[in-house]
C-alpha cells in the first residue's frame, strides 16, 4: 500500500474512533435528564460534521425548546439520513419542517403517514409529515459539554 492511503486509513480511524466514543444511540431513554458530555461545543459538531461526511447524512442542531427531554436537549447535535416517510418506523427520531423551523421530534407510527410528537409532550405535532417536509432520520446524537448559543 502507498503511503499516502495508508495515512488516509490512519486518520479516518482516528476519527471514528474518537466519533464513536462521543456518539450517543437515538432510542428511547430511561434517565431523567439528558445525557451529558465533556465535549466542547465546536467539537462537538466538528465530529458530527465528520460523521455526516461519512455516512452522507446531515446535521441538525437542536434547539432550547425541551420538548425531547430526557432523551436529548439543547446540547445535542443530531446526525440525520435521508429517508421518505415510507422508511420511518414509529420510535425513530425525526426532523422535519413545520411552520417554517427544523422539528425534532419521535414519530409515534409508521410511515407513509407519519405522526410526530415531543418526548417531553402529550399533544401530537398537527399534521402527517410528507416526503417535502422531512429533513432526516436521527442516527446519532452527539453531546456537547454547553448549549446551543
Amino acid at each position: 500500500m502507498k503511503k499516502s492511503v495508508i495515512a488516509t486509513h490512519a486518520v479516518s480511524l482516528a476519527i471514528s474512533t474518537a466519533v464513536m466514543l462521543a456518539i450517543q444511540g437515538c432510542g428511547q431513554s430511561k434517565q431523567s435528564h439528558a445525557a451529558g458530555s465533556s465535549l466542547p461545543r465546536t467539537t462537538a459538531r466538528q465530529a458530527a460534521v465528520a460523521v455526516s461526511l461519512l455516512t452522507s447524512g446531515t446535521v441538525c442542531e437542536v434547539e432550547a425548546t425541551g420538548s425531547m427531554l430526557p432523551t436529548f436537549d439543547d446540547r445535542a447535535i443530531v446526525i440525520l439520513e435521508k429517508c421518505t416517510a415510507a422508511d420511518v418506523r414509529a420510535g425513530d427520531i425525526i426532523v422535519r419542517k413545520l411552520a417554517g423551523r427544523n422539528i425534532v421530534h419521535r414519530a409515534i407510527s409508521n410511515g407513509p403517514t407519519v405522526r410526530t410528537r415531543g418526548d417531553a409532550l402529550t399533544a401530537d405535532d398537527e399534521g402527517a409529515v410528507s416526503d417535502a417536509d422531512l429533513v432526516g432520520r436521527a442516527v446519532g446524537v452527539i453531546f456537547s459539554k454547553e448549549g446551543r448559543k
